[in-house]
């Protein structure tokens, strides 16, 4: 018992007379870095705020500049961001620009590709929290080069809304939701978006398209930018057919949207 306690004395006297070697050399060490950094013109960088140009110049900024030119480096401008839409709204009808693409425009609309969102409606931003489809809304999408809309038409509470699967959860408001849709077509006429619902009658109640079509009427202008096709056996018309305001007047119906669900 006697050896085992001064074993622990000695351990502690060590360890204690280790802290003031510890401190001196934290002394000497700091010493000796100051000493190096005033005697010895390390380089520094200055950034110079009125040419967004980097100077690189000695310890005081004027070190370097007595004996030789300072070195100028010009910072990295950033690569603008793409922009999708490189139609001109201006030149409706007489440009090939459709769908933010040249030479798109004398395609049918079944030959084109549509970058389409699915579960348009589902979105972190506007309210589904629990494993959304996508992080910002539909409007963001469009904006984007997005062309197709894949929105859940459902009956909530005898309400029609477009939800996924689960009317509390993140519902959107048809009107609200086409509203926007129509504002974006009235300041891009040379595009084409694809309409796909999908009718959600597991949701709450069945859902009647008669009501859904009354919400549409709802949206000045919407309607007006359906095209209507006659059938599998009608060819497509092409995007500018699609896009010219006279087209499919027959039926008092003109373009824009497709519609199609599922």
């Amino acid at each position: 018992m006697g050896r085992s306690t001064s074993s622990r004395r000695e351990e502690k006297s060590s360890s204690f007379c280790t802290w003031p070697r510890i401190f001196g050399l934290v002394l000497v060490l700091a010493f000796s870095s100051f000493l190096i950094y005033y005697f010895e013109p390390w380089k520094r960088i200055g950034q110079d705020s009125t040419n967004n140009e980097i100077v690189i110049g000695g310890k005081n900024g004027n070190d370097l500049a007595a004996t030789s030119k300072p070195v100028v480096v010009e910072e990295p401008t950033a690569a603008p961001a793409y922009q999708f839409m490189q139609c001109d709204p201006n030149n409706t009808g007489r440009s090939d620009c459709c769908n933010g693409l040249e030479g798109a425009c004398d395609l049918r609309a079944d030959e084109i590709m549509y970058a389409t969102l699915h579960n348009g409606m589902a979105t972190f931003e506007d309210g589904y929290l629990f494993r959304p489809n996508h992080q910002s809304p539909l409007e963001e999408a469009l904006e984007a080069g997005y062309r197709g809309l894949n929105l859940d038409v459902c009956n909530c509470g005898g309400e029609i809304k477009f939800c996924h699967g689960i009317c509390g959860l993140g519902p959107r408001d048809v009107v609200e939701v086409m509203e926007n849709v129509n504002e974006f077509l009235d300041k891009n006429p040379t595009e084409v978006i694809v309409f796909i619902y999908q009718i959600d009658n597991d949701a709450d109640r069945n859902v009647d398209l008669n009501f859904f079509y009354d919400k549409m009427l709802l949206v000045d202008g919407l309607v007006d930018k359906l095209y209507v096709h006659d059938g599998p056996d009608t060819a497509w018309p092409t995007l500018r057919q699609l896009t010219t305001p006279a087209f499919n007047k027959v039926n008092t119906i003109s373009v824009h949207a497709l519609f199609e669900s599922v």
